[in-house]
């Protein structure tokens, strides 16, 4: 994958003295052992790890899994693996957020412990309680206990209160119509049921993604609503009260059988939602979309809804969080178009609280032709960067198994201080001749850059094209140089990062970014 080099530019309290201590590391983890498969669904930064909740098989050739939690040193180097299985049955993670910290110390693990009988499956929610050395202190399972078994039930999200008791989402099934619903357990600290609902209308199905606490003390689920009779699926919203009693629902129109919704709380107490909106459908499989947030306020009322960038193939958002700073920060996956390699790669996108545009980035680790690189969440790191994890999965000139993998980058998304793709397909650089010098300033601004040239080349010779980080170009002209400086006007131009580049003779010979704020 081609990539711009990077200038280090002022940008406000996004950068500090902490740009500099920045660590970086792109790694695969072999957690499963060889011949077994194995993917990081969710991670946890604290002050001097990084925990990567995953999830195993024993072999290739067994349906059996257990649930593993990768500890990292701030390096990426691997620590310790601590594993949690059955002998006999499988431990199962639900989605990104199924481990949390505990308000005081240590975690809260939730999954799904399965049986496999000859005609189904059985599902129970799982609740371990973690020390702060991801030892388990206590496991409870919840859900049908005594056979016949009329219900089943796995978890995916856990979340926390302030006076220490949890809510969990999760997936029910009932047996006698084999539709599934949303389901939503409240627990004391002992894990103790204290409520528990359900969400959903038979025959339709009703498949959970995403939980938030919402600022009115209440809850707000997305998922999936699938229709048996019209064989589509819709994103959908569910919004609760403190006791789980359903307040609204609400469609996002969405139509496509693949679509992933995910909503979190914003700082000024409403509803963001990240999903990836289709264009198109191109056969079962493939569909063109692009990522789309929409912000609701608790009510349900549409706030604002923007979409970003062009239409890619199989565009998922896989996780998504509104961060403290109010910057909206989410990963996923797309597929690329051949003959480009490898067939999927992973993605970060970031936004101030807006949902102005700030920065989007792609990432592998493998490039084989279909070989396929996944990110599954993302969270912030102690020195303001980032750690994502996911799976990559190799094929064609790649070896090995699917492994997990672990990104960590900068505040804004880049790979190291040289390696800092920004969507825009450069070529090599050339040598002009005479030394060339691109500076640009005020750097943020709000309203005019200027663009300093050193002498010696031909104006008429000179192109400059700025592009936004999705690789549009949003300004290209010839640049005519009678005193070194070129004055453009951004004042309407969105808020985030550009990268200006200059043409000479048909060829790059250099780049420099700026912010618009």
């Amino acid at each position: 994958m081609k990539r711009l080099f990077l200038l280090l530019i002022c940008w406000g309290s996004m950068f500090s003295s902490c740009t500099y201590c920045q660590t970086y590391f792109n790694n695969r983890y072999n957690i499963a052992g060889e011949w077994a498969t194995d993917l990081g669904m969710t991670v946890i930064s604290t002050d001097d790890s990084y925990i990567i909740g995953c999830e195993t098989n024993f072999s290739i050739n067994t349906v059996r899994t257990r649930i593993a939690l990768s500890i990292l040193n701030l390096d990426g180097e691997l620590q310790t693996v601590k594993y949690f299985e059955h002998p006999e049955k499988a431990y199962c993670v639900g989605f990104p957020g199924f481990i949390i910290k505990s308000i005081s110390d240590g975690f809260w693990l939730a999954g799904g412990k399965r049986d496999n009988f000859s005609r189904f499956i059985h599902d129970k929610g799982l609740l371990m309680r973690l020390d702060e050395n991801c030892d388990s202190l206590w496991t409870r399972e919840y859900g049908d206990m005594v056979e016949p078994y009329d219900t089943m039930v796995r978890f995916k999200q856990i979340h926390t209160t302030n006076d220490g008791k949890l809510t969990v989402l999760g997936e029910a099934r009932d047996f006698t119509s084999l539709g599934a619903m949303f389901y939503l357990l409240h627990l004391d600290s002992l894990g103790n049921k204290l409520w528990e609902k359900y969400y959903g209308q038979a025959p339709d199905s009703y498949y959970p993604f995403y939980l938030a606490s919402t600022s009115d003390k209440g809850y707000v689920m997305s998922g999936k609503e699938s229709c048996s009779e019209q064989d589509s699926s819709q994103v959908i919203l569910i919004k609760t009260d403190s006791v789980g009693k359903s307040e609204w629902s609400r469609h996002l129109g969405i139509e496509y059988t693949n679509a992933l919704a995910m909503v979190d709380s914003t700082i000024d107490g409403q509803i963001i939602v990240a999903t990836a909106i289709t264009d198109s459908v191109l056969s079962d499989n493939y569909f063109l979309g692009k990522i789309n947030y929409i912000k609701l306020d608790n009510s349900g009322t549409v706030i604002w809804d923007k979409k970003y960038g062009g239409s890619n193939i199989n565009t998922h958002i896989l996780s998504m969080k509104s961060l403290p700073d109010g910057r909206i920060i989410s990963t996923g996956s797309r597929e690329t178009a051949y003959p480009a390699c490898p067939d999927i790669v992973g993605w970060i996108f970031c936004t101030n609280s807006s949902g102005d545009s700030l920065w989007y980035r792609e990432y592998d680790l493998l490039n084989g032709e279909y070989s396929m690189n996944f990110l599954y969440d993302i969270s912030p790191a102690a020195d303001n960067g980032f750690i994502a994890c996911g799976y990559v999965s190799p094929a064609s000139q790649d070896t090995g198994s699917q492994d997990t993998w672990v990104l960590k980058v900068d505040s804004i998304g880049c790979e190291s201080l040289e390696n800092c793709w920004a969507g825009v397909d450069e070529k090599p650089e050339i040598v002009p001749p005479e030394p060339f010098v691109i500076n640009v300033f005020p750097n943020p601004s709000n309203d005019k850059v200027f663009f300093e040239f050193s002498s010696g080349l031909k104006p008429e010779e000179m192109d400059l094209a700025v592009f936004n980080l999705m690789g549009v170009t949003v300004f290209h002209q010839p640049v005519h140089l009678s005193s070194g400086l070129f004055e453009l006007d951004i004042s309407s131009w969105p808020a985030g990062m550009y990268i200006a580049r200059i043409v000479f003779m048909n060829e790059v010979t250099g780049t420099v970014k700026f912010v618009k704020e």
